[in-house]
């Protein structure tokens, strides 16, 4: 991929200055860019030749002192070598941490939308399981027949997993996010939704 991108900036740029070369632009390049630069070239070089060649050796050698004194002072500065840091482990995120990223990227990307409702799967049936007194394989038949959600608005929001694209479905996502939270905070204190 890289060498094909270095390919194609040749290209662009042989064809660019062919142009520039082959029609009337190239009058205006000569005389706008070239001549000035050459004329400035012949100019510095003049007064360069001109000047003695004590000053030019007496301002070398004031460049490589000032040069060589700030690197003794940044070397004698440091000292004793400093200890390597050790690196820091990364912190993992939290599942809540994770759970709001994926909500605030679910506001603007379809696929972030169909991730969510996909990762809210587990724990709710892990909720139903734990609530009913089921197995994790009946809470999951159970989950995915919504005979425990009276609330059409959570079954909405969990076809986001197949369902995640097309017009308005951002306004329609986040009310459904919303109404879905509240059902599970209420299913999980053992409440009826309202």
């Amino acid at each position: 991929m890289r060498r094909r991108g270095i390919v194609i900036t040749a290209v662009a740029l042989t064809v660019g200055l062919s142009v520039l070369f082959v029609f009337p632009l190239r009058e205006a390049f000569r005389a706008g860019f070239l001549e000035p630069l050459i004329e400035a070239w012949h100019l510095a070089r003049w007064y360069v030749l001109r000047l003695p060649q004590a000053a030019l050796w007496i301002a070398l050698v004031v460049v490589g002192a000032i040069f060589l004194v700030r690197m003794l002072v940044k070397g004698l500065g440091k000292g004793a070598e400093p200890r390597p840091e050790e690196p820091s482990v990364p912190r993992s995120q939290t599942e809540f941490e994770r759970l709001s990223a994926l909500i605030a990227r679910a506001r603007h990307g379809p696929f972030s939308r169909r991730r969510l409702a996909g990762e809210l799967v587990g724990p709710c049936v892990r909720l139903i399981a734990g609530r009913e007194g089921l197995s994790l394989t009946e809470a999951r038949l159970r989950f995915e027949g919504f005979s425990w959600c009276d609330e059409p608005a959570v079954a909405g929001f969990f076809a986001y997993r197949r369902h995640y694209r097309g017009l308005g479905r951002r306004a329609d996502f986040e009310g459904k996010l919303e109404k879905t939270v509240l059902f599970l905070e209420r299913y999980q204190e053992g409440r009826r939704w309202n």
